[in-house]
């Protein structure tokens, strides 16, 4: 299946940019997440937790009725290269 457009966008930048530009721009994507809708923020039990991540990463994943899926995920603003 291949990804939205503006998905690939983003996927072919970073295989195309030199490293240093990766960490930068990823810096900036970290700036732009916008914060976890109010369900999952006043019920972090809802989200699972990525044990393989040495950062506390948590995610949640919700299909939408068309079969769209949207992810979502809280990680400390201290680590952003994760965030973004």
């Amino acid at each position: 299946m291949p990804f939205p457009e503006k998905l690939q966008k983003v996927i072919q930048s970073f295989a195309t940019a030199p490293r240093e530009l990766k960490g930068q721009a990823l810096l900036q994507y970290a700036k732009k997440v916008p914060p976890l809708p109010k369900e999952y923020a006043e019920d972090p039990n809802r989200l699972a937790r990525v044990h393989e991540c040495q950062s506390p990463f948590f995610l949640a994943v919700h299909v939408e009725d068309d079969g769209g899926v949207r992810l979502f995920f809280d990680c400390p603003p201290e680590t952003p290269t994760v965030r973004g």
